[in-house]
């Protein structure tokens, strides 16, 4: 043994042998009395050894049934058997325990837990209970600062005695942990108590028992002690595995629920990831009798439920809950704004009973089955224990408060919530984006179609495309119309069922809308009108429009009375456009969805524009036709303005030849006189001739006659070329082109300028000084055209000079200067006057057609015009004035001759 003592099996071996010797020394029994004495206290010795060794052998077999049920414990919540065997084994090795107790101090946390077990009798039967309870830690309690005293010292063992007068107020302190043992009361103790406490690692081993503990008693509480500091060093081991087996599991699960939401392609995915959700929590162990998410409207204040059952917990359903103004609500609401991580609220009694029924009658909650609201009624009190999160809450309802573990799992799952909320609004907004796309595109479809129409009769075809677009976003609709108001008449088209083809078009009359709620609506200001009729009201609207309408087009297929009986009634979903109303109808008695409704409103502006180009283009056809008629008359008044114009070009033509003539009559006139003097002349000489007989004096006259014929042959030609010359500058002409010497038709031109002149104003006398440039030469022209121009500023500048002369007398000299010169590529006229000069307004306006200065019936406005347009457009030359009021005036003419520097 560990102490020295021999073994028992050697003890029983010597005593036998001395009993045997005491028999067989019988005869010696005087000699050896001494030896007998002696012997005696050697077996009294040996006998309280044995029974050493058997009480060793009672205390190891009681710490090893200890350590065998310390070595099987698998979970922690084994340490209860395992406290109860400690018990048991005091017990057993006789320690009048009256229960024994763990002590398990935390200061950090600032509490201490007792665990104590003890032993009752139920139905004629022992058996062991325990109970553990935690209070708060206070260190200058007199008992807790004996205990931290002794478990410092180096005896680790306290004993220590709790007088009668105590008793009374300790057993206060005990009874919420030994309470429910009823033998354990006070008046057991009425003459004190022990209790004996030997300290290990973790805090104390102790026993309570009715006298002071002896010696061997509490050498055994010190290896119980010993014992149980294993034990609870197994328990806390265990602990820490279940902990992190727990925390693996639950982190599995919510990663489960991430993971369905990492998934979430749709936001209808929502409600598979709450039933989710749900089976993770019926997994985890928490009773789901009770289980709500909560998400909250923060505008409204109204809240969604969902709930699942345990049965099928993942097939979740949601309910509306509208906000309504009673405590409980309130106080779910102020929690969640207050974000609250962990909260229970206490629902009980009238509060409990007015709520249930609230939300049994007056929201979605009334859907439930009547034996699940039943049963959700039942309970007096229940503890609804909520984790709120920015969009609602994850609460459960319970009759006990919440575990601890139960707290945390329920606000982690919260959190998981959230962020699958936070994934559903993403998904919901790109849904809500893409959906508007569609939306905007299909919009976008109706109005380019709008802005294509060409006619107004293709208005129609707006509310085809409507339809189609419409039908083509997946919304439910029927025969599609469109109603224009006018004062007398309600106008309406309607398209087939399927939208593809035209079914009628009416008009009503203003009476027609014989049913209060269209009539109502259509003079009032909401934008969407919902009105369903049953198959009777439908079929007597339809046979009403019928018999009211005056159809100008009508289609065998479009709706009937029949069909709408066949159905079981119809609807009618319009909204308000700028001149009357669109349309859809709907089989049955239906109500639109929210969406289908607010397209439809949108889909109005679109109409509306097309209307507005409707009206444009029924503006525009009047316009067309009034501008057509208009076009017919500006077209003849053309004719004639263009059969005058012409008149005039002829006129300012003719005035120009005029001019011409009278210059060239000036010029002729001196040949024609030769001609004729030089015909007198010989004639006589004819005469002088027949009466002649002198040969001399025949031959005199013959060749004096001679003479006179070739003088008359010669101004003759030259009478020829004047007239020739007048004859082609009298043409309209082709603008034929070829080369001329400019020098010559310049001088030409300005001669019979000035002659035509001093024919119109004889008397008139002006100085026209000719610097005709060296080196000027030929030049490819279309003299007629060019002769023209030259003609038309040479008599505008005399012209100018003699109103000068007019206004100014005696003391002004008019003088008209034409120069030539050849510059690089071109070459340039340059006429110039001193007459009065040209004022700004004047100079711009000078090359406009018909504008003149000159006194009415004196010119036509044209000449210098055609002038500009012969220069510029017949030879790609420019024609440009230089003038200042009282300065006189020049005007360039500049044509190209295709030099190269």
């Amino acid at each position: 043994m560990s102490d020295g003592t021999p073994p028992i099996a050697t003890l029983e071996k010597t005593l036998r042998q001395l009993q045997r010797k005491l028999e067989r020394s019988e005869w010696h029994r005087v000699d050896l009395e001494n030896q007998h004495d002696r012997d005696q206290h050697l077996y009294r010795r040996l006998q309280a050894d044995l029974e050493a060794a058997q009480r060793e052998a009672q205390i190891q077999l009681a710490l090893e049934r200890i350590r065998t049920q310390t070595s099987l414990m698998e979970h922690s919540s084994e340490l209860v058997a395992t406290s109860a065997v400690f018990h048991e084994q005091l017990l057993a090795l006789g320690v009048p325990t009256e229960f024994s107790y763990v002590w398990l101090p935390d200061e950090a946390a600032g509490q201490h837990q007792f665990w104590a077990t003890w032993t009752a009798d139920e139905d004629g039967e022992t058996v062991h209970r325990s109970k553990a309870i935690t209070y708060g830690l206070d260190k200058e309690e007199p008992y807790t600062a004996a205990c931290f005293a002794a478990w410092e010292s180096d005896e680790r063992f306290l004993v220590d005695f709790v007088p009668p007068a105590d008793i009374a107020h300790v057993f206060e302190i005990w009874d919420e942990l030994i309470g429910n043992a009823e033998h354990l009361s006070p008046e057991r103790f009425s003459d004190g108590i022990f209790y004996a406490e030997g300290y290990m690692a973790y805090g104390c081993f102790g026993v309570n028992i009715r006298r002071e503990p002896a010696a061997e008693e509490q050498a055994i509480l010190r290896r119980f002690a010993l014992e149980f500091e294993r034990a609870y060093t197994r328990f806390l081991d265990l602990q820490k595995a279940e902990a992190q087996a727990r925390e693996s599991q639950i982190e599995a699960a919510l990663e489960r629920i991430r993971s369905r939401t990492m998934g979430m392609r749709s936001s209808d995915e929502l409600s598979d990831v709450i039933g989710r959700m749900f089976s993770v929590l019926t997994h985890l162990d928490l009773d789901l009798t009770g289980c709500v998410i909560w998400v909250i409207d923060p505008e409204t204040r109204s809240a969604r439920f969902w709930m699942a059952n345990a049965e099928r917990p993942d097939e979740p359903d949601s309910y509306h809950i509208p906000y309504h103004d009673h405590p409980s609500y309130r106080a779910f609401l102020d929690a969640w704004d207050r974000r609250e991580a962990l909260w229970t609220y206490d629902l009980h009694g009238e509060l409990k009973a007015t709520w249930d029924a609230v939300l049994f009658s007056e929201t979605e909650l009334r859907r439930l089955p009547d034996e699940v609201k039943a049963g959700m009624a039942a309970p007096d009190r229940v503890l609804l224990t909520a984790s709120f999160t920015p969009f609602g809450a994850l609460h459960v309802a319970s009759l006990e408060p919440l575990a601890d573990e139960s707290a945390a799992i329920l606000r982690r799952v919260a959190t998981v919530f959230d962020q699958a909320y936070t994934r559903y609004l993403d998904l919901e907004q790109a849904e809500a984006r893409a959906r508007e796309a569609q939306i905007e595109v299909a919009m976008e479809r109706v109005r380019s179609r709008a802005l294509a129409m060409i006619t107004s009769d293709e208005l129609l075809d707006v509310a085809f495309t409507i339809r189609r677009e419409f039908a083509g976003l997946g919304l439910e609709c029927g025969a599609f119309w469109h109603t224009r108001y006018t004062p007398e008449v309600y106008q309406k088209a309607l398209t087939s069922l399927d939208g593809k083809k035209l079914a009628a078009v009416m008009e009503l009359p203003r009476d027609f809308a014989s049913n209060p709620a269209l009539a109502a609506w259509e003079h009032g200001d909401e934008k969407v009108g919902v009105f369903p009729f049953d198959a009777e009201a439908g079929a007597e609207y339809m046979h009403h429009m019928a018999t009211k309408g005056k159809f100008s087009e009508i289609d065998p297929e479009a709706i009937t009375v029949e069909m709408v009986r066949e159905h079981g009634g119809i609807t009618f979903v319009q909204a308000r456009t700028s001149h009357g109303e669109i349309g859809y109808s709907l089989w049955g008695e239906a109500e639109p969805t929210e969406e289908a409704k607010d397209v439809l409103v949108r889909f109005t502006t679109a109409f509306d524009l097309a209307y507005r180009r409707f009206e444009d283009l029924q503006q525009a056809e009047a316009d067309h036709q009034a501008l057509l008629e208009e076009k017919a008359l500006t077209e003849r008044a053309l004719d004639e303005l263009r059969a005058t114009q012409a008149q005039l070009v002829q006129a300012e033509k003719m005035a120009s030849l005029g001019a011409l003539t009278a210059g060239i009559a000036h010029e002729i006139k001196n040949p024609l006189n030769f001609v004729n003097n030089f015909a007198a002349l010989s004639q006589e000489l004819v005469e002088e001739l027949t009466n002649e007989t002198d040969p001399e004096e025949r031959a005199t006259l013959l060749a004096d006659l001679q003479a006179n014929a070739a003088k008359i042959e010669e101004h003759g030609r030259r009478a020829d070329a004047i007239v020739r010359s007048m004859m082609e500058h009298a043409r309209s002409g082709s603008g034929e082109r070829h080369v001329v010497d400019l020098n010559a038709l310049v001088a030409e031109y300005a001669r019979h300028a000035e002659h035509a002149v001093r024919v119109r104003h004889p008397g008139f006398e002006a100085r026209l000084s000719l610097h005709l440039g060296d080196g000027v030469g030929e030049v490819e022209l279309a003299p007629q055209e060019i002769g023209r121009v030259l003609i038309n500023l040479i008599d505008n500048a005399l012209d100018a000079t003699r109103q000068r002369a007019e206004a100014e007398g005696d003391g002004y000299a008019p003088t008209v200067t034409v120069a030539t010169c050849r510059t690089v590529g071109s070459v340039e006229v340059r006429v110039g006057d001193n007459g009065p000069g040209m004022a700004e307004a004047v100079r711009a306006r000078v090359f406009e057609p018909f504008f003149t200065t000159k006194p009415t019936g004196e010119g036509t406005g044209l000449g210098l015009s055609l002038s500009h347009d012969i220069v510029a457009q017949g030879h790609g030359g420019t024609l440009a004035v230089e003038s200042a009021e009282g300065m006189g005036a020049t005007f360039v003419l500049t044509l190209p001759t295709g030099d190269r520097p």
